[in-house]
């Protein structure tokens, strides 16, 4: 009470102020309080003055002629203010909350032995903090079980949960359903279910009654005979034992094969031997009926006019149109034209234009084991005559080779660490360290040093030269996995992706696991490069979103979307999103930069089925309909129109609008099962030199030159709808078991003559093959 009568009388002595800020000279000087808060009150520490000018600020503060204020930043807190439970000292006189005997607003503390926030009444004191054994809220009928008091779920077990002062009423959340039976028929109306602890008189617990005046309509009846009632409550009236919506003629309906749910009448009439409509006659004006030709060479492709339309031709005549040679059953659409005898066997207008690759013409061979051509790459330009140097892959003998642009030999790389897998991954990214020469990048995915299969990928100059032995403790240039069993070995030129002038690399490695076992990750890696570091150091990370996504395969696309940024699209063949191993393809709008998993793409696209395996290639094919935006080329090995693992390549125009593969602007198919069409897709630029833009289909499964000599198809854009490999504009044939389609290499000019080559590897063909093609003419 001292205190107080301090401050009342510092209020007179203020309140005695006469008009005016400042004293006059007659009357005894004020002393001024800093008041920052404005609440009337300043603080004793603050500096004084008697002139109460010097403290004014513009509004923001103030100053009092009382003192006394422990926090001049709340406005709330000064002496006489009300005490609160609130931790806070808000009168200014040293204590706090329970401390204070002044608190008000403490509230009511109740026994609660069982800590479940709910106590016993009465009440036995007033706190701020009740403390342990007391709880703030009344209304505990057993505070002997945490499980019982006001607010808890009522459940079936004889006590009263929630001490409303009922036992197990309704609403109990472990209640069981029951249904009532009021024909006797042992089955309950579903329409009105009851939940109760307790099963009440009339009411079973089997739902699925769809009339329960009736006892004789129940499931598991027989709806029979054909009466207009639904006996058995399945949701179909009598015995329409296929449910197609038509009743069996059996039973008086117009169902005249009530196995079958595609054949009814108003079903389509459709070429296969069946009377799919009920109209009594089969085949006849079916919807897919073809138009048949004149064949006399029986090749099964027609020329001239249609002879008749139907589910069955004429005899000599065949369903397709377009043979340019009918007295040769060798020469139609289909036929290869790789034999260079001058004609134009597969009639697209073009003399020759197939090539058989045998081995005869290789651009180099391999010995027993080598497998030549695992991975093939152009290097660039090592010399400054226009051409490109070439960089081969020997996976069986552990080694990458630099091929000059004169077929000589200017290095050969090998790995000290056994098992490294040099010669799997190869790539020729331009100058990545900044010294104005084309770098070159080996992938050895199973290398590591103390990390088993980290995978490393080394950087070495493009005028390396001779035989050089590669070791992560000699490297003066590498990027290493993140972790054992990453397999970060594959790496792909990016070009100068992020526009700085200096070269760019992707990585991926099918092994990374952040995110689940084999969920797989792709590293870019922004140029110049310098010094052997760890890939948790790369500028972006896109990772897989779950176990087995096999998240790696990666193109750098251009602009996709009209903003002048380059974009990524990632495939993982392996997830779900359409089904099991469907896969998916993400694109990310540039620019991408940091960490993420493909989850977060801009626009994801699913396989249509299960075990597509959609996103085991994916391909920048440029600008395909000439609308300025880059286009996107997608392969799933596992997809089955053609056969099983037939596999397919889709292509998807700018800007992406579809989820689905299946709404793809167009769909190149294998021709057979085991194809495995889109195991490589890719754009090839102008193959032909002549301002058109060309795409690539690799299927080592083929057996068109071969069994599984493989085939790599070419298309001149603009495509559109649904192809077979067949139909290419041109076909690159392999002899058995070559396997060609898996190694490719497309869109440098290596001759000079001004148009676009391919390098394409066997590493199964003897002991490995690699060609160069030089363009379609």
């Amino acid at each position: 009470m001292v205190s107080r009568c301090f401050w009342l009388l510092l209020l007179a002595a203020a309140c005695s102020e006469p008009q005016g800020w400042v004293p006059s000279d007659e009357q005894a000087p004020v002393v001024w309080y800093w008041d920052a808060d404005l609440d009337g009150y300043g603080v004793d520490s603050s500096w004084t003055s008697t002139d109460r000018d010097l403290c004014e600020g513009d509004g923001e503060y103030s100053c009092s002629p009382r003192m006394g204020d422990c926090d001049d930043h709340d406005a709330a807190v000064h002496p006489w203010a009300t005490e609160v439970c609130d931790g806070v000292d808000d009168d200014c006189d040293g204590l706090v909350d329970d401390d204070d005997p002044d608190v008000a607003y403490a509230g009511a503390c109740f026994p609660d032995a069982d800590a479940d926030g709910y106590g016993l009444l009465p009440a036995a004191f007033t706190a701020c903090d009740c403390g342990a054994g007391f709880g703030p809220e009344p209304g505990d009928c057993d505070d002997s079980d945490a499980g019982v008091h006001p607010g808890a779920e009522e459940r079936c077990d004889g006590w009263d949960d929630d001490c409303d002062g009922l036992i197990d009423e309704i609403g109990a959340v472990d209640a069981p359903t029951w249904y009532p039976d009021r024909d006797g028929d042992g089955w309950g109306d579903s329409l009105h279910p009851w939940p109760a602890c307790a099963q009440p008189s009339g009411f079973i617990a089997t739902a699925g009654d769809c009339d329960d005046t009736d006892p004789a309509v129940h499931p598991g009846v027989d709806d029979v005979p054909y009466d207009g009632v639904d006996a058995d409550c399945d949701g179909w009236d009598d015995d329409d034992a296929d449910r197609d919506g038509y009743p069996a003629q059996a039973w008086g309906g117009t169902d005249c094969d009530d196995a079958d749910a595609g054949i009814h009448p108003g079903a389509a009439e459709i070429c296969d031997g069946v009377d799919d409509d009920c109209d009594g006659t089969v085949d006849l004006d079916a919807v897919d009926a073809s138009a048949w030709y004149d064949d006399p060479d029986g090749d099964g492709w027609g020329s001239g006019d249609a002879l008749a339309i139907g589910c069955q031709g004429p005899e000599g005549t065949a369903p397709r149109d377009g043979d340019c040679g009918e007295a040769d059953p060798a020469v139609h659409p289909e036929a290869p034209d790789a034999d260079e005898d001058g004609q134009d066997d597969d009639c697209d207008g073009v003399i020759d234009n197939d090539r058989l690759l045998d081995g005869s013409d290789a651009l180099a061979l391999g010995a027993a084991g080598d497998a030549l051509g695992a991975a093939v790459a152009f290097a660039g330009d090592l010399s400054g005559d226009g051409r490109e140097a070439l960089l081969l892959g020997a996976a069986g003998a552990g080694e990458a080779m630099l091929l000059g642009a004169d077929s000589s030999w200017l290095a050969v790389f090998s790995a000290v660490t056994a098992g490294a897998g040099l010669g799997l991954a190869l790539a020729g990214p331009g100058d990545l360290d900044g010294d104005s020469l084309p770098d070159l990048a080996l992938g050895a995915p199973g290398d590591g040093g103390s990390l088993a299969a980290r995978g490393v990928v080394y950087l070495l100059p493009g005028d390396s030269r001779g035989e050089i032995s590669l070791d992560l403790s000699t490297a003066s240039l590498a990027l290493l996995g993140e972790a054992a069993g990453d397999r970060a070995g594959y790496p792909q030129a990016a070009g100068d992706f992020d526009g700085d002038g200096a070269a760019d690399l992707l990585i991926s490695a099918p092994g990374e696991g952040t995110l689940g076992a084999s969920a797989g990750a792709v590293y870019l890696v922004a140029g110049p490069v310098g010094g052997v570091t760890s890939l948790s150091h790369a500028n972006t990370k896109l990772m897989g979103s779950a176990a087995g996504d096999g998240a790696g395969p990666v193109a750098v696309l251009g602009d996709t979307d009209g903003d002048g940024q380059g974009d990524l699209l990632a495939g993982a063949w392996g997830a779900d999103g359409g089904g099991s191993n469907a896969g998916e393809v993400c694109l990310f709008l540039g620019p991408v930069w940091g960490t993420a998993d493909l989850g977060a793409a801009d626009a994801i696209l699913t396989g249509e089925a299960p075990q597509d395996m959609a996103g085991w290639s994916v391909g920048a094919p440029g600008d395909v309909d000439g609308d300025g935006l880059a286009d996107l080329l997608i392969g799933a090995v596992g997809e089955d129109s053609g056969g099983a693992s037939a596999g397919a390549a889709y292509l998807v125009l700018s800007p992406v609008e579809v989820t689905s593969l299946g709404d793809a602007d167009a769909v190149i198919c294998g021709e057979a099962a085991g194809d495995w069409a889109g195991t490589r897709v890719d754009g090839a630029g102008d193959l032909a030199g002549d301002g058109s833009t060309w795409i690539l289909v690799g299927a080592p499964g083929a057996d068109s030159g071969g069994a599984e000599g493989g085939v790599v198809a070419l298309f001149a854009a603009p495509i559109s709808g649904s192809l077979r490999l067949a139909q290419a504009d041109a076909r690159l044939f392999g002899v058995a078991e070559a396997g060609v389609g898996t190694v490719l290499a497309a869109g440098r000019d290596q001759d000079g003559d001004g148009a676009l080559d391919l390098l394409l590897g066997a590493p199964d063909l003897d002991g490995g093959a690699a060609w160069l093609w030089t363009a379609v003419r």
